[in-house]
Formats: structure tokens, sequence, C-alpha cells
């Protein structure tokens, strides 16, 4: 599906692709981004010494690429088989036992896309960081927008584990999920503000001079 077709799905009035799709196709973009940066620094004499680095950036940047499409669709797929259990009858107490627990399994398996979504947009935080201090210093904004939406793509995915907890009646579940969750948007976190922080008080300082 190309980037205009996804769009006007995504405004539509239908609720898949949503916001889940959404947030995998912006970690996407910044995969491709940060792989972009490495590969303007490859070849330059003046990052000679980087070569290795870029390589094993460009390789890892490209199958975070591929894995992002993939759970932009995994997470349709999901939603699709919550919707599918609204419509199962609810008349008997069996109805209604068989509906409860497939409800749960569906909500079970809804978490699996953000909670990778945000696994891997703390990956593509980390190289982001590593190529605005190592990277062309011609593409260090590059890198900078890489970390902005690999950040936007963990928030995104944590609204998304939100909301599936909210459907999980299991009071200890859900703590456990949400101090996991509490755990990676420190670390998310702290790779964001080593990635943008450099950037902003280096040419703030620089703009400021003029």
């Amino acid at each position: 599906m190309d980037i205009e077709t996804f769009l006007d799905k995504l405004g539509s009035g239908t609720p898949v692709p949503g916001g889940g799709s959404a947030s995998a196709i912006v970690g996407s973009i910044s995969s491709a981004l940060s792989k972009m940066v490495a590969n303007l620094t490859l070849g330059r004499k003046k990052y000679a010494d980087q070569k290795e680095f870029m390589e094993k950036a460009v390789e890892e940047l490209s199958k975070i690429q591929e894995k992002f499409l993939s759970l932009s669709r995994e997470d349709e797929e999901a939603f699709n088989e919550i919707s599918a259990t609204w419509k199962l009858p609810k008349n008997t107490e069996e109805e209604r036992r068989v509906r409860a627990d497939k409800m749960k399994s569906a909500t079970l398996k809804a978490l699996e896309p953000p909670w990778k979504m945000a696994s891997t947009a703390i990956s593509v935080l980390e190289l982001a960081g590593e190529l605005v201090e190592r990277g062309n210093k011609n593409a260090v904004s590059d890198a900078a927008c890489s970390a902005e939406f690999a950040m936007a793509t963990f928030r995104s995915a944590s609204y998304n584990i939100l909301i599936n907890l909210r459907s999980l009646d299991e009071p200890d579940v859900v703590e456990n999920e949400i101090a996991k969750l509490n755990i990676m948007e420190g670390e998310a976190q702290r790779l964001y503000l080593k990635a943008v922080g450099p950037f902003k008080e280096k040419f703030k300082d620089a703009l400021m001079k003029k």
C-alpha cells in the first residue's frame, strides 16, 4: 500500500488502520531517516573510522524499518480480532463466559504489537543518538528528527498499551505491565534526551553567537 492510499484509509470512517498502525509507520520513517544518515556517512574520508559502525547501523535499521511495517499490519489484525469479539452473543451465561474468554485472549494478543513497537522504538533512539554524535555533521538534524519520530512512536505505542490494559480485569497483570512500561519510558526518555539534547544546545549556542 502506498502512502497516499494509507493516509486515505487512515482518515476514513473505519477504525483500521488507526493509531497503532500509524505509530508503526512513523517508526518506519524514523528508522529510514537514521539509515539515511548512516549512508550519508559511509564513503566519506572524514568519517572513515566510523565505517564499521555505519555499515552495521544500515543493516540493523533496514531490518527495523521492515519490522515496523510488519507491525503496522499486525496491529490491524489484532484490532480486527478484538472487534470480532464485540459481535459475539451474550444472551446466556455460557455465551457471556465464552465471549469474556475470547475478549481476554484477543486483548492480550492486541498488546503484543504496541509492546514490540515500544521496544523497537528504543532501539532506534539508541542508534539515532549514536548517529547524532558520530554521523555526518551535515545530516545531524536528520538524526535528531529520527529521534523525535522514534520517541513519538514510543509514546503512541504506550498509549495503545494503556487503552488495551483498561479492558483487562486482572489487576495484578495490569500492575505488572504498567511497571514494565514505566521502566521502558524512563529508558526511552534518557535515550531521547541524549540524542536531541546536544544537538539543540550546539545549534542554539551557535545561532546566539551570530
